[in-house]
């Protein structure tokens, strides 16, 4: 979230001076995944660790499930960027989008909640959905569209 909060004014900037903010948009992500991806990380090859330092010997049977969910919450991150960059360029498409992919996967959470494994899935496919179609479009669209100019 903090790297959005940085984003969003930069790329607003740069978008409503016409000038290319796909260079904020990468360097948003590249972080994003480095932060959240290193977290993800440990949470795979220390998850026992994980429960124990945050939740106690209590909680240890959840920790097949730490790895799953904290690469739900990678792309989750990932999207987060997406979208606060999509408000930034005026581009409410994509972020309608995003939200009709998070509506699917709610009813399908409420229709196939049988295990928790099942949820994590839902929500690792959702969001992985949400950054296979929207970041190409982002990334590599063209300078000018939008309300651009198309100086720089």
């Amino acid at each position: 979230m903090a790297v959005s909060l940085i984003l969003l004014p930069r790329a607003t900037e740069r978008h409503t001076l016409g000038q290319d903010t796909r260079n904020i948009l990468l360097q948003s992500l590249i972080l994003t995944f480095i932060l959240s991806g290193g977290v993800a990380l440990i949470c795979w090859v220390f998850p026992d660790t994980v429960i124990r330092l945050f939740f106690g010997e209590a909680y240890l049977e959840a920790a097949a499930l730490v790895g799953l969910y904290a690469s739900a919450m990678l792309l989750f991150s990932l999207n987060i960027v997406l979208i606060h960059y999509s408000l930034a360029i005026h581009n409410l498409w994509l972020m309608l989008l995003a939200d009709i992919i998070t509506l699917v996967e709610v009813v399908a959470i409420v229709l196939m909640h049988q295990s928790l494994f099942q949820i994590m899935w839902i929500l690792v496919w959702g969001n992985l959905l949400i950054l296979l179609v929207n970041l190409p479009y982002l990334v590599f669209k063209r300078p000018g569209r939008y309300g651009q100019s198309s100086k720089g």
